[in-house]
């Protein structure tokens, strides 16, 4: 689906009337990593004083490198969602009043994104069970009734979610695209043997896959939805031994490399050696095995990005502290013990620090660099502009306290990924009499397209027309300087 959901983009709405100008998506989120953060280190300090404090320092600097240099909403919302479920647990005996904070941010970071409750929710689960197992009768009631809370509020938050696209048609048809893009795009794609794909009887040339690989197919009227489920289904599954083979090999390769990484791999083998043969040690081990089981199932799935990665080891790692933090050994280890771990955490972070900071550097004099040929598109309101998806990373960089005005893309278009067929791209098409970005744009003086690609788009406009096409450079525009022309 889309993201964030409905929920989130509602909250956002009395910021921007207040200011407009300003980017609150960036704003609100990151507001929202910190507050997450906070909670984190006010329950577990609750927990366990300054050991608790300790440890909740020692997690928090190896992920907050990756939360604060590297914007993504994913993450955000799983630390949102683990905190809150953090918070949950430690209120979970008190009833829904008192858990009440902890629904909220879990509520928050689901509304971001959805799938973020149901990674962080499943590797919190063995938190809250092992919290509820142990308490009395009310309590349990207590506890039955804050999770029903917490549940009723996001999936009700998701339902309305799902039908808030339904309400209107053409928000209704882009889902039905967006969902069938995604899945072929973001999973089924990485299943493909591309010696030999499976497309016997669809009609995919050569020229055709090599777009599809690209994700430069953005042409709804002939990679429909429908064809693009064809394309999906015709992908065999990863066979189940492949994904535990894969999934083995990531596995390996997560306790090294990066700071998330170390933070992961030495908090774990910290909690376990402490815990040992403890209830809380049980549902550690517990833990690990549902972050095995979504490890294995993102596998067989297709993909494992680093996002989803850093997000999966900071829950679980997360988890992991609060169960040490409850545990009544955790009071005999000496503080020296929690110090050593802090300090170890510490240099390892620091040269992912410093890569992070360099290619930060490297990132932003990129995105500068490409600043003033978008903004002559875009004030070059006469041409349309069909931009691939190997530059969209270079709109991303800019002042989130000087968004881009009003306005902005509405003679620029991205020829693929999240935005394809939203009424918000539709329309730029429609301004512009073009139903079908690559196709309807041979012969026109008035359509550029980038030079990224231009290749297979003249390729892909040939084989669709039946015409021979060339691609004429014009203009000084080094990023979209190519018009389709016949002959």
């Amino acid at each position: 689906m889309f993201h964030p959901g409905i929920l989130f983009s509602l909250l956002l709405k009395p910021f921007y009337l207040i200011r407009g100008s300003v980017n609150w998506y960036v704003i609100v989120q990151l507001a929202l990593a910190v507050i997450s953060l906070a909670v984190i280190m006010y329950v577990l300090s609750g927990k366990r004083g300054s050991r608790g404090a300790i440890l909740a320092l020692a997690l928090m600097i190896p992920f907050s490198v990756h939360i604060f240099y590297w914007f993504q909403y994913t993450r955000i919302s799983t630390l949102a969602v683990t905190a809150g479920l953090l918070l949950v647990a430690a209120a979970l005996e008190r009833g829904p009043v008192r858990a009440l904070p902890g629904i909220v941010l879990t509520l928050a970071g689901s509304a971001i994104r959805f799938e973020s409750f149901i990674m962080g929710g499943g590797l919190c689960a063995m938190l809250q069970l092992f919290t509820f197992l142990p308490l009395d009768a009310k309590g349990k009631v207590n506890s039955v009734k804050t999770m029903a809370l917490l549940f009723l509020l996001v999936f009700g938050a998701r339902a309305a979610d799902l039908m808030s696209y339904s309400l209107d048609s053409e928000w209704k048809d882009f889902r039905r695209y967006h969902d069938a893009r995604i899945e072929f795009s973001d999973y089924k794609v990485y299943a493909l043997d591309v010696r030999d794909p499976p497309f016997d009887g669809l009609g995919i040339s050569g020229t055709d896959l090599e777009l599809l690989l690209s994700w430069n197919y953005y042409d709804p009227r002939y990679f429909s939805p429908e064809l693009l489920d064809s394309l999906s289904g015709a992908i065999p599954a990863k066979s189940v031994s492949r994904s535990l083979s894969d999934a083995f090999s990531t596995a390996v390769s997560l306790v090294r490399g990066d700071s998330f990484r170390y933070a992961f791999a030495l908090s774990a083998l910290f909690c376990l050696v402490i815990l040992g043969l403890s209830p809380e040690g049980a549902a550690l081990v517990l833990t690990w095995g549902v972050f095995a089981a979504l490890l294995i199932y993102l596998h067989y799935r297709g993909r494992f990005p680093l996002w989803v990665q850093a997000s999966m080891l900071m829950s679980a790692s997360f988890a992991a502290a609060m169960l040490l933090a409850r545990s009544r050994k955790a009071k005999n280890v000496h503080p020296a013990a929690f110090l050593m771990l802090l300090a170890a955490l510490c240099a390892a972070t620091v040269p992912t620090l410093v890569r992070t900071r360099e290619n930060s550097i490297v990132y932003h004099d990129w995105t500068v660099s490409k600043q003033e040929r978008f903004d002559r598109m875009s004030a070059d309101r006469d041409n349309l502009y069909l931009i691939s998806v190997e530059d969209l990373d270079a709109l991303a960089g800019y002042d989130v306290f000087h968004p881009r005005r009003k306005g902005y893309f509405s003679n620029i278009v991205v020829l693929g990924g999240m935005v394809s067929n939203s009424p918000y791209t539709e329309k730029v098409l429609d301004s512009f009499g073009i139903e079908r970005p690559l196709v309807d744009s041979l012969d026109r003086s008035d359509v550029y397209i980038d030079s990224a690609g231009h290749e297979v788009f003249r390729r892909y406009i040939a084989e669709q027309t039946g015409k021979d096409v060339s691609m004429v450079k014009e203009g000084d525009n080094l990023i979209a300087p190519y018009r389709a022309v016949t002959g």
